[in-house]
């Protein structure tokens, strides 16, 4: 795994590390490290220089055999056990597994949450049992961040111990360990199926969930500083034996299972499904047949777009909202979606005028001017955005076609 830009400096980058004091370090190491300190604590993102300098230092330190940073993780000074975790995070040497995994247990949160991210590194030797066991750490954010590393290394002994975490987790608590199974689909995809017959409501919503977020072939891990990591889930062609079980989950009593599981077998866009696809188009919940018409609108079913079109008439707004967006790649395909999609910026709905107006303008067709050009007046704000923003893309279209014409002529 590539190491990422040098974060930027946390709240202690005030005075950090004015001296290292001398009956905690041999003299000939204290100079050095801790001008290698203060580099590191001043950095910030404008100014990235500091990061390679103090790095420099320790590993020349390290070179010459004055390796700085075990001593510095036992430090007594909070700050500096601090800044040489962070520093090892963000760009520090990865032979250091025993030291980082003591420091799951320092009594500075920040620095145990920095350890946790420092671990994602050690890929040939994935701590996964330290990390388990930080899943009960006492701060939130740790044990979240403990889960995302968990499902960096998709190691499978850590599948149980996240299903027991996903029994008590609520509110944001619930993505990390969602992300986490996500992975693990690539490493243990019978044993997460297993779970999708869990009695625990909880756990099959987040485990169907996490089977919709696979399906999808990207994951998106956040990761220290909030910066999103993206991983090839190989297009979600490893889910393609999930298939008869998720077509089988389609019978969870539960409307959240049943909507994710759908949302799933979208993205896998599977003919296998269609029997029971078709049969949900006639469901009595209208979300439901939406869902069932995104299913079946990518397999290329014709019935898809006949569900779309029949829930641009429903009397609830969100059910129209959801239908006039989810036409958007369906314009060139039926020649009624065009009109449909105009005469959907009239509704009284500012979400369905909304979806149809963002519908029209990624469509690119210039069919559809006359009825952009009339949103133009729409009271929203948004709307009125998003009908510029299709003017706009009909108007660099028409001029890379004449582009084109001169060329060809």
């Amino acid at each position: 795994m590539e190491r990422r830009d040098p974060a930027p400096a946390c709240a202690v980058a005030v005075a950090l590390v004015t001296a290292m004091p001398e009956d905690r370090v041999p003299p000939h190491e204290s100079e050095e490290f801790r001008r290698a300190l203060e580099l590191l604590g001043t950095h910030d993102r404008m100014r990235r220089e500091p990061w390679p300098e103090g790095h420099e230092i320790i590993m020349r330190m390290r070179a010459e055999g004055r390796d700085p940073i075990p001593r510095a993780l036992r430090h007594g000074d909070d700050r500096i056990r601090f800044l040489v975790t962070r520093y090892l995070q963000v760009m520090g040497p990865t032979e250091y597994l025993d030291e980082l995994v003591g420091m799951l247990e320092d009594p500075v949160d920040d620095v145990r949450m920095w350890a946790v991210w420092a671990l994602e590194f050690y890929d040939e030797t994935p701590p996964v049992e330290p990390l388990i066991r930080t899943l009960d750490d006492p701060h939130p954010r740790i044990r979240d961040s403990a889960a995302w590393t968990l499902g960096w290394f998709a190691d499978p002994r850590a599948l149980e111990p996240l299903l027991e975490r996903a029994r008590v987790v609520e509110g944001d608590a619930v993505q990390p360990v969602r992300d986490a199974l996500s992975a693990l689909t690539a490493t243990a995809l019978d044993d997460v199926l297993a779970a999708l017959r869990d009695a625990d409501l909880g756990v099959r919503r987040i485990v169907a969930d996490a089977l919709d977020n696979a399906a999808t072939g990207v994951m998106v891990m956040p990761s220290v500083e909030d910066e999103l990591i993206r991983t090839d889930q190989n297009g979600g062609e490893h889910l393609r034996p999930a298939v008869p079980a998720l077509i089988d989950a389609l019978d969870d009593p539960d409307p959240e299972v049943r909507a994710s599981v759908l949302m799933a077998l979208s993205s896998l866009a599977d003919e296998r499904a269609l029997p029971v696809l078709k049969r949900l188009a006639e469901h009595a919940d209208p979300q439901v047949r939406l869902s069932a018409a995104a299913a079946l609108d990518a397999c290329d079913d014709p019935q898809g777009i006949e569900l779309y079109l029949e829930a641009l008439r429903d009397p609830r707004p969100d059910v129209r909202a959801d239908a006039a967006g989810g036409l958007h790649d369906n314009v060139a395909d039926d020649g009624r979606v065009l009109p449909a999609l105009v005469a959907a910026l009239d509704d009284d709905a500012v979400e369905v005028r909304l979806e149809a107006a963002w519908s029209l303008a990624v469509a690119e067709d210039p069919r559809a001017e006359e009825g952009l050009r009339g949103a133009l007046n729409d009271p929203d704000e948004e709307v009125r955005t998003a009908a510029e923003d299709g003017l706009q893309r009909l108007g660099e279209r028409r001029a890379d076609d004449n582009d084109n014409g001169r060329e060809g002529t």
